[in-house]
């Protein structure tokens, strides 16, 4: 039997063998942790540098980007202004020659009225019986240039 516990780890070899079968696991755990967050802080450091990259690369960046689209902005903006100020411009001058087109045709309607009535009244004149014709056309023609 002594020479089956002599086959037996001393205390120390079982305390040493134990830490081992807890703490190797423990350290292999933590190490793999650590790897996967480096790993993944460097990745997301280099997606940093080409975002940052993309955002002020001269000429072609978005911030230059940005900064044309606002001045085509800034453009499009004083050319709207400047063309509704045009059609205001013009539709005030619309409505005006509108106006002075109702009153031209209301003057020539009231114009050719007075000229239907004075036309009618020529064309009922009758000459009188026993004057001749030719003095009777002669005095309406008389009257008519007057």
């Amino acid at each position: 039997m002594e020479k089956l516990l002599a086959l037996l780890p001393g205390r120390w070899t079982l305390i040493t063998s134990s830490l081992v079968a807890i703490l190797l696991p423990l350290v292999i755990w933590t190490a793999h942790g650590w790897g996967v967050a480096h790993h993944d802080k460097v990745q997301e450091t280099q997606r940093a540098d080409e975002l940052h990259a993309d955002i002020n690369a001269p000429g072609t960046g978005l911030r230059d980007r940005l900064t044309a689209c606002q001045y085509s902005l800034a453009g499009l903006q004083k050319r709207g202004a400047e063309q509704e100020r045009a059609v205001k411009e013009l539709s005030e001058r619309a409505a005006q020659l509108e106006a002075e087109a109702t009153r031209r045709i209301g003057i020539a309607q009231q114009q050719a009225r007075q000229a239907e009535r004075r036309a009618q009244s020529i064309l009922m004149r009758q000459p009188a019986p026993d004057a001749d014709r030719c003095q009777a056309a002669e005095a309406l023609i008389r009257e008519v240039i007057q």
